[in-house]
């Protein structure tokens, strides 16, 4: 099993709990030891329901450590933070 397809299977708790909120979480790629995560959140899901980034980046880089040790940090693509121009 490829260190991506590990990673990704570790996020496999985290994607329920965001799931039954109507969110996911997707892993991108792992790139030089960082992985390249989005959430994704459509018009149904509960976003007060999902804790905020500055919570949910931590816990998505010890889930995906769980799954491969080399990860050392996270990209996280929150769409629910504003995009600096």
């Amino acid at each position: 099993m490829s260190s991506v397809a590990k990673a990704a299977e570790a996020l496999s708790s985290l994607q329920s709990g965001l799931r039954a909120d109507g969110a996911d979480l997707v892993l991108e790629d792992v790139r030089n030891s960082i992985a390249h995560v989005r959430l994704v959140v459509g018009p149904e899901t509960c976003q007060e329901c999902i804790v905020p980034k500055e919570m949910l980046e931590p816990m998505v880089l010890t889930a995906l450590q769980e799954g491969d040790s080399t990860i050392t940090s996270v990209a996280f693509d929150d769409p629910r933070e504003p995009h600096q121009h």
